[in-house]
């Protein structure tokens, strides 16, 4: 600085200020008085430098969009799949619950109904009812070549005594085992075949012990 208040720009001096910004985006501004030429190339350079940066500022920019969105996508498809295997845990439980209640539901029946055909008829002999249950299984099944017969331990015997008039009643069945199944009721039985499995239910056997109390009625009359 002169006296007289002119300026007078030092030679070894800047004699420009530069400042860059960042908003969203880097932008260059140039506070000076003169620049000099020889300093408009290095502004240029930098000129160019952050428009790279604010290519490469954006291109992240997407990317962390596209990653936001991507993981709202994967978090949403994330909770629906364990929303519906939870759901799908909670059918299968009420169904397994059902199952189970019902065929509880359907033993405690057939015991009742044997209980009371008992005390009608004390001839009655309720292992005479799987016999027919078996027929009656075996008939839903006899065009297959191959059946497995499940019944309770205790009612094995009767059931293999019948098994004669199985293979006659039903020719084309090749082959019929019988083994013993524990976990089923002595009133119930299961036929097996490669097509799948018949199960005899509530109704056949109160069918069944209507027929083997009329048979024991029947027995009853003819030996008085």
């Amino acid at each position: 600085m002169t006296d007289g208040g002119a300026r007078r720009i030092e030679p070894n001096r800047p004699s420009a200020t530069i400042s860059v910004f960042e908003r969203k985006q880097f932008e260059r501004a140039v506070a000076g008085t003169v620049v000099p030429a020889k300093q408009w190339n290095a502004i240029a350079e930098l000129d160019q430098t952050l428009a790279r940066v604010n290519a490469l500022y954006a291109e992240a920019g997407d990317e962390i969009k596209q990653a936001r969105e991507a993981g709202y996508a994967a978090g949403f498809a994330e909770g629906l799949a364990r929303a519906q295997q939870q759901m799908a845990q909670q059918l299968a439980d009420l169904n397994e619950r059902r199952a189970r209640v019902l065929a509880d539901a359907g033993s405690r029946v057939t015991e009742l109904a044997c209980a009371i055909v008992a005390r009608i008829s004390p001839e009655f002999d309720a292992r005479s009812v799987v016999p027919p249950l078996v027929m009656h299984a075996v008939e839903a099944a006899q065009a297959e070549q191959f059946l497995l017969i499940r019944v309770h331990p205790s009612v094995r015997e009767d059931v293999a005594k019948g098994l004669g008039l199985v293979r006659q009643a039903h020719p084309v069945v090749g082959v019929i085992e019988l083994v013993d199944d524990e976990s089923l009721d002595k009133l119930s039985c299961v036929v097996v075949s490669e097509a799948g499995e018949v199960r005899a239910g509530v109704a056949q056997q109160i069918e069944a012990i209507r027929i083997a109390l009329s048979g024991a009625e029947y027995g009853a009359e003819h030996t008085e």
